[in-house]
């Protein structure tokens, strides 16, 4: 074995992280190999530059610890923290429910810790050169969807087998990872990014899925573009004609219905007989809330432990709550911000702004939504409200997050 592997051996001996062990086992070699060539330059034949070099680095146990302390592994604890502490309040709005309504959220709730802290343990560099794979995956699952969906709920297609639901927003977390590998490569062309992204658009608009997942996809997809090496005079213009050209293929699969909801939300009153009760109740209901307890007033049967989760929980707790749930979600949001400008990989950093876009877009329509600023559509709130699908997608979304700052240390 050379002096320069045995070298290496001894400094990575003292690297507490396996993961930290390759990254500074390359850095090592491309130090030690500048200056042998720099020593080479010098006259020195090949072996004694080597060997210069190798002493220049100093002793290998004590480069090793530094190395290991420089290169450790990060868990930002905060993130963590505040993620249980949603996912447990989760439980709040399900405890007048039956026996079973509250087992099935604990187990939501050990499953979404489980997710978060398996997957930060995950190396997500794995997973940066198969953006066609993890493209091709989300477009079956939506093209399964299409064509061989055996239920329809509230006009949604899905395919039941046994008690499991495959529904199109499964597809999402694939899209967000193949998008992160597209726009992270160089050779990656505007042209192939309208094409690849009109088809999975159509995917979701002709699969019938929710107007919230096609919503919250594209949004994700303009952020990551945002961030990309294109030209931001294409980004706007292919945004500017996609949003006309989408509103159109909404109107044309979705109807009157779609534009029924709209006009109510814009002239509750009108339609106060319709669609426009509910923003009509809302503001009553909002008007009547007390700081701690509920208000006077019977609550509306339709807010429910889902897309209206936030408004139930501040029903029967008061603004109290509704300000506890703004300062954990912003503080949340806030923190997983701040991690960008410190990510010098560009897969991570694509990653990252997509997965905390992805999150983001729903905990401020939600919120938004439940307090009469935006027109109600199909959305949960991350980790309060009921549903397995939600929870386990926002759950990866956190322990992707947590993932890339884990590594942020040795990219």
């Amino acid at each position: 074995m050379s002096n320069k592997h045995l070298f290496l051996n001894k400094v990575t001996e003292q690297v507490k992280s396996k993961e930290a062990k390759q990254s500074i086992k390359l850095e090592m070699e491309h130090h030690i190999q500048l200056a042998k060539k720099g020593w080479i330059r010098k006259g020195l034949t090949e072996k004694e530059a080597e060997e210069k070099a190798i002493n220049e680095m100093g002793s290998p146990i004590q480069l090793g610890r530094e190395l290991s302390e420089i290169y450790r592994p990060i868990i930002d604890w905060v993130i963590v923290a505040l993620t249980v502490s949603l996912l447990m309040i989760g439980i709040l709005p399900t405890l007048s429910s039956p026996l079973l309504f509250i087992a099935q959220k604990l187990f939501m709730i050990l499953l979404g810790i489980t997710i978060v802290i398996g997957f930060m343990y995950v190396d997500y560099r794995k997973f940066a050169d198969f953006g066609y794979l993890f493209y091709l995956t989300g477009s079956l699952i939506l093209i399964t969807v299409i064509f061989f969906n055996n239920i329809t709920i509230n006009g949604m297609n899905y395919i039941k087998i046994g008690p499991i639901i495959i529904k199109g927003i499964m597809a999402i977390p694939f899209f967000l990872l193949a998008w992160a590998s597209f726009f992270s490569k160089k050779e990656f062309r505007y042209v192939s990014f309208l094409c690849l992204f009109f088809f999975s658009c159509v995917l979701f608009l002709f699969g019938f899925d929710s107007i919230s997942t096609v919503f919250i996809y594209i949004f994700t997809v303009a952020v990551m573009l945002f961030w990309s090496g294109f030209s931001k005079k294409k980004v706007f213009i292919t945004f500017g004609t996609g949003t006309i050209l989408l509103l159109w293929m909404l109107f044309i699969t979705r109807g009157s219905y779609q534009l029924n909801r709209l006009m109510a939300f814009i002239f509750p009153e009108r339609y106060a007989q319709e669609a426009g009760y509910f923003y009509l109740y809302l503001e009553k209901i909002w008007a009547n809330l007390k700081w701690i307890g509920p208000p006077d007033m019977e609550k509306l049967t339709f807010i429910n432990n889902t897309d209206t989760v936030f408004l139930q929980l501040t029903y029967q707790f008061g603004y109290v709550m509704a300000v506890i749930l703004v300062l954990l979600f912003g503080t949340l949001i806030l923190k997983m911000i701040t991690n960008v400008k410190k990510i010098k990989n560009q897969y991570a950093k694509f990653l990252l702004i997509g997965s905390i876009t992805l999150y983001s877009v729903q905990v401020i329509y939600n919120l938004g939504m439940c307090m009469g600023f935006l027109p109600v559509i199909s959305l949960s709130l991350p980790f309060i409200s009921y549903g397995v699908v939600p929870t386990v997608i926002n759950a990866l979304l956190i322990g992707l997050i947590l993932s890339v700052i884990r590594r942020k240390n040795f990219q």
